[in-house]
């Protein structure tokens, strides 16, 4: 711990936080890369929107073969 009134510029800890900035850089690409890679998974099998006719339809029946609100 710190003694009070002291942080990383006064306790020469500069070197630590530029590694810890690179560290967010780096977590922040690979999450962008990888939630690309599955967006692009997904929208091949199974499909990322439902189609017009099974919005009229209702999502309900179309995707869980039940009946939720029928008017």
């Amino acid at each position: 711990v710190n003694s009070l009134g002291k942080g990383w510029l006064h306790d020469n800890n500069f070197p630590q936080m530029i590694i810890q900035l690179k560290t967010i850089g780096v977590v922040a690409v690979y999450s962008l890369v990888a939630t690309t890679i599955l967006y692009f998974l997904v929208d091949k099998t199974i499909g990322l929107k439902a189609t017009p006719k099974e919005e009229e339809l209702g999502l309900d029946l179309s995707q869980h073969g039940e009946e939720g609100y029928i008017l």
